[in-house]
Order: structure tokens, then sequence, then C-alpha cells
């Protein structure tokens, strides 16, 4: 029961840890740069010069954002990691017994599920269609 709730707790602290460092954001960010890259890269009407300038340009956004996109992917483990390190630290679980119960198939199974249709609700909740 404690592993099932400190479980919870983790991917509870994950996904807030998610959406508040604006992660995904900065994934969509770091594509966009890259695909404003190849369209640059292919432009037939820009000269060698002047593709070699945007695209050094770019490079050294694109090095802001995975540093960036590093720094908030830490942070979102390490929210996860709180709750199975408190347990351990209390005695009320160990590291190894929370990670097992994480890896198990019909956990990961629910959980999953679960995402997807808070995902899904979220969504439409976010972006109502017209009636």
């Amino acid at each position: 029961m404690v592993i099932g709730i400190v479980y919870v707790l983790a991917v509870t602290l994950f996904t807030i840890a998610f959406f508040l460092t604006r992660l995904p954001q900065s994934c969509s960010e770091a594509f966009s740069i890259a695909r404003q890259s190849m369209m640059v890269m292919i432009d037939k009407k820009l000269d060698d010069d002047a593709k070699e300038t945007v695209i050094q340009q770019a490079a050294l956004k694109m090095l802001q954002h995975v540093g960036l996109i590093a720094v908030k992917s830490i942070v979102a483990f390490t929210a996860t990691i709180i709750p199975i390190w408190l347990a351990d630290v209390m005695a009320l679980s160990s590291w190894q017994s929370s990670t097992e119960f994480a890896l198990r198939w019909d956990v990961l199974l629910i959980t999953l599920i679960v995402m997807t249709v808070a995902w899904v609700v979220l969504r439409h909740w976010n972006n109502p269609s017209p009636s």
C-alpha cells in the first residue's frame, strides 16, 4: 500500500515538474529551430555565406535549448526521486521495492492508460470544439 502511494506521488511530482518547467515547449522550440535551419539549407536563393551565418546562429540557439532541456529534465527526474528517497529514509519502503513496483508491467500499463486519458481530457478541456 505504501509503495503504491509513493509511486503515485512520484508520478504526480514528475508530471507537475514536467509541465511547470515547460519542458514540452522547450522541445518544440528546439524542433522549430531545426526545421527553420533545414529550410535555410535548402533555400536556393541564399548564397553559402548567408546560409552559414544563419546556421551558426541557429546552432548557438540549439545549444542553449539543449542546455535548458537538460536542466529541466534533471529537475523533473529529481522531483520523481524525492518521494521514493523520503520513503526509503523513513523506512516506509525501500528504494529497491519502489523501483521493482514501478517497473511491473501492470503498473506501467495502468499508468500509461491513466496518463493518456488525463492528457486527452485536459487537451479537450483546454481546446473545446465549437458547438
